[in-house]
């Protein structure tokens, strides 16, 4: 079985885009999905949601005139002190 086919996603694409219609509050949403460990690590999860792409950011100075553009993303990990494992992922770009 594959993990697509176990994923579920709260909220579902229908309700998420209901709720951004129906609040008109921006278009930011967080998801949320469980998957077992064992299928999944945090960081390839994390480099399958930004297709492997270094952490990437835009930086404007008027200063030096300089600019960096990339794509901005995030992995948080939870840990109990001298644990080995990870209990909650939070991942988004």
């Amino acid at each position: 079985m594959s993990p697509s086919t176990i994923a579920q996603f709260k909220p579902t694409l229908e309700d998420a885009c209901n709720l951004i219609i129906t609040q008109k509050r921006g278009n930011c949403l967080p998801i949320c999905v469980s998957l077992p460990a064992d299928l999944l690590t945090p960081v390839a999860a994390y480099l399958k949601l930004t297709n492997g792409a270094q952490c990437r950011f835009e930086i404007s100075s008027s200063a030096s005139d300089q600019t960096v553009k990339g794509v901005e993303s995030f992995l948080l990990e939870s840990v109990v002190a001298g644990s080995h494992h990870t209990h909650y992922s939070f991942l988004g770009s």
